[in-house]
């Protein structure tokens, strides 16, 4: 998590159908967008998977950090609600969060979305007790859902995976085999193999992207030993983790 700083904290869910951009990569696009806000980290959370809740993929949901933002409260509501109107296609239910201070309730019911099937109802009313603002921009409220669980699950700093960090461009051509220290310099605070051995420092295949994990208030990256057939000679293989 970024250390001393104002942050105001972001959630959305809800925002595409099949074939359309995802709700990361809507998020992403805001903070590039929208470079005043000072976003500086954008998380995706995963939330729980069952028939009974309507998703388009994997059921996850975004959040993002605004770092002593100059953007006063209102004026981002009213950004993001032209935003998701705009970009975000008819048949999705887009809605979003937003939050300066995020109280032990909702951080409860985010946790609780990771495992259980919660109403928008039930969303709607906490928001309301909490004093967060909750919005549908259009569609059913399905989004609150995932918007007001995104709060509170970035709120705790041990959830959630990095897809976009200040600085980062978009397309980002950061994948494949990196150095250590490339990957360390583009934001990643530790480097961890998943077996809880201390690292050797070596050549890191991240993947297609870079995505590593917020845990403890940190961004860490995961690793394992990479195979003796290795593309250009990595010797550690980035391991994703929500």
């Amino acid at each position: 998590m970024p250390d001393r700083c104002n942050r105001i904290y972001l959630g959305i869910d809800d925002t595409d159908m099949p074939g359309t951009p995802g709700t990361n990569h809507l998020v992403r696009q805001f903070a590039l967008t929208y470079t005043d806000t000072n976003i500086d980290l954008v998380l995706r959370h995963q939330l729980l998977l069952d028939p009974q809740i309507p998703f388009t993929s994997g059921n996850g949901c975004a959040s993002a950090i605004l770092c002593d933002t100059s953007v006063p409260v209102t004026v981002l509501s009213n950004r993001m609600r032209e935003w998701l109107s705009r970009l975000c296609p008819r048949g999705s239910d887009p809605a979003f969060a937003i939050a300066v201070h995020i109280p032990p309730e909702v951080v409860a019911f985010a946790q609780r979305c990771q495992t259980t099937v919660v109403q928008p109802e039930d969303a709607r009313r906490l928001a309301q007790s909490a004093g967060v603002h909750l919005e549908t921009v259009h569609g059913t409220p399905a989004g609150t859902v995932g918007a007001l669980a995104a709060l509170g699950l970035v709120s705790t700093g041990n959830d959630g995976r990095v897809v976009h960090r200040r600085g980062w461009p978009w397309p980002d051509p950061f994948g494949g085999v990196q150095g250590w220290d490339a990957v360390l310099d583009r934001g990643v605070g530790r480097i961890e193999p998943v077996d809880g051995t201390n690292p050797s420092p070596g050549p890191i295949d991240v993947g297609k992207r870079l995505r590593p994990a917020m845990r403890n208030g940190e961004v860490v990256l995961f690793v394992e030993q990479a195979s003796a057939t290795a593309t250009h000679g990595a010797r550690w293989q980035a391991v994703k983790r929500p």
